[in-house]
């Protein structure tokens, strides 16, 4: 922002004013230290009871708080927003696309589909989630799905395909009661499911929720039955290796301390006096 003379305008909050402030009583100290002297220098400050340790001692404590506010881990409460998506290893073909709500006052966690055939209009782009994606990479997706719920996404995971299977992988086979037979043969998915309980491994999975291309409810549904059997207690013992093993496999803004904030979320979404739901958005 300019003002009427074409120069910029600055802001500065509170603490910068502070620090600026500190700044320049340092140039105006050792400027009287060159031009007065020590000596009459030293005699200015003590006749207005000055303590320039105490000065030093303010400005260090409040560096120290600032920093350690940036390092306080927020309240668990409130609802969190995640945008879920998985897109094949060559291009951006969407295999599955939701937005992921974990509500710490309730101790729920909602999934709901997004449709990849709405057309969305977001800055200069107007096209399907696929397009938005290609048009201006995740930060466009994450932009036009905003746009699209008029719901704010506090953090994104997306995957590929290959990082979609070592993720299922190294936290285990899913349990999934497939509800009719299925035989899809596409070209690009050959995928073959017989009625009933099956284990699946990442392979597997990602084989069987591409057999719902066109049925976003059904493959939220199917991740939900993820989060349910994979939210558990034996999972959040080894949290810290399988945050090392998914955050490589993905492309993510959740950071080394999001996932610290996150795990005491999920520590307490787990706790023995309280049962974790997942529900669908139908």
């Amino acid at each position: 922002m300019k003002n009427s003379d074409g120069t910029n305008l600055r802001f500065h909050t509170d603490s910068d004013k502070k620090n600026i402030k500190f700044k320049r009583f340092l140039l105006v100290f050792f400027l009287a230290v060159l031009i007065i002297g020590g000596t009459g220098t030293a005699l200015f400050l003590k006749y207005y009871d000055y303590d320039f340790n105490n000065v030093v001692a303010d400005y260090s404590k409040e560096e120290t708080t600032s920093r350690q506010e940036q390092l306080t881990v927020p309240d668990i409460e409130g609802v969190t927003n995640m945008l879920l998506c998985c897109t094949s290893d060559a291009g951006n073909k969407l295999r599955y696309a939701c937005i992921l709500s974990v509500d710490m006052d309730t101790h729920k966690l909602l999934l709901t589909p997004l449709m990849r055939d709405v057309a969305i209009e977001c800055g200069e782009c107007v096209g399907t989630l696929e397009q938005q994606l290609d048009f201006g990479g995740d930060k466009q997706l994450v932009a036009a799905v905003e746009s699209a719920t008029g719901c704010v996404m506090d953090k994104f995971i997306r995957c590929k395909d290959s990082g979609f299977r070592a993720v299922m992988n190294s936290l285990g086979t899913v349990t999934v009661n497939v509800t009719k037979n299925l035989d899809v043969r596409d070209g690009e998915l050959i995928a073959i499911f017989n009625k009933g309980e099956q284990e699946m491994s990442g392979d597997t999975l990602l084989k069987y929720l591409r057999c719902y291309d066109d049925n976003p409810r059904r493959q939220c549904e199917i991740l939900a039955l993820v989060f349910r059997q994979k939210l558990i207690r034996e999972n959040l013992d080894r949290a810290d290796k399988l945050y090392e093993t998914i955050i490589n496999r993905v492309e993510s803004d959740i950071s080394v301390f999001d996932f610290q904030s996150m795990k005491l979320s999920l520590e307490e979404l787990v706790s023995d006096e309280k049962s974790v739901r997942v529900i669908v958005n139908y």
